[in-house]
């Protein structure tokens, strides 16, 4: 039986039987992974806690055949509760969580845009930008992590200077900025426009 350790967050949960859910998880080490995770809807459970969309975990699991792993031990180590505290926040959370989703690979490692992820929801939990930058950041910097990025013509100055920042500069840097309410609906018009070329037949 093969053992593994990889610290991931939940992108998504289905209940799987009568006491238990499948987790879509998003790992540093393998990607988008399927977790099965035994007695996840009992009350008081062993694994309630991790076993929830948003939370953030160092995770023990072992695989058997196929590609669903088991979870086999965890430890919380973020649940981003300031998310479900705002309605605008948790709904932007949710958009994220859902393209995150559909663009991560199965059994591809990308730290970066795991980092990215948990950056922007870190953000969105704790209020300190409007959720509407937060998303337009996260969107563009997934783009370019991406390695998708056609020739776009902006309206303002203001929207290519956020791009150039957006795509070039540090993670740790990446939130440091603020623009006019003008450029993030240009900045957003723009991320709707490269999302969709990108994830087209995804």
């Amino acid at each position: 039986m093969e053992i593994v350790h990889v610290k991931a967050i939940v992108l998504r949960e289905a209940q799987f039987r009568e006491n238990d859910k499948m987790l879509t998880c998003f790992s540093d080490k393998l990607g988008k992974i399927s977790v099965s995770v035994r007695g996840a809807k009992k009350i008081g459970g062993r694994f309630t806690a991790v076993a929830q969309v948003f939370c953030y975990s160092d995770m023990e699991l072992y695989r058997g055949k196929g590609d669903i792993y088991t979870l086999k031990d965890a430890q919380l180590i973020e649940s981003f509760y300031g998310l479900r505290e705002d309605l605008d926040r948790l709904t932007i959370a949710g958009k994220i969580l859902k393209l995150a989703a559909r663009v991560t690979q199965e059994n591809l490692e990308d730290e970066e845009s795991l980092r990215l992820l948990l950056n922007s929801l870190f953000y969105l939990s704790k209020g300190l930008m409007s959720e509407e930058l937060i998303y337009c950041i996260y969107r563009m910097r997934l783009v370019s992590i991406q390695g998708y990025f056609p020739n776009v013509t902006y309206k303002f100055i203001g929207t290519e200077q956020a791009v150039e920042h957006i795509c070039e500069v540090p993670l740790e840097k990446l939130f440091a900025f603020s623009v006019s309410d003008d450029v993030v609906k240009e900045l957003d018009s723009v991320c709707e426009k490269l999302i969709a070329e990108m994830t087209e037949g995804v």
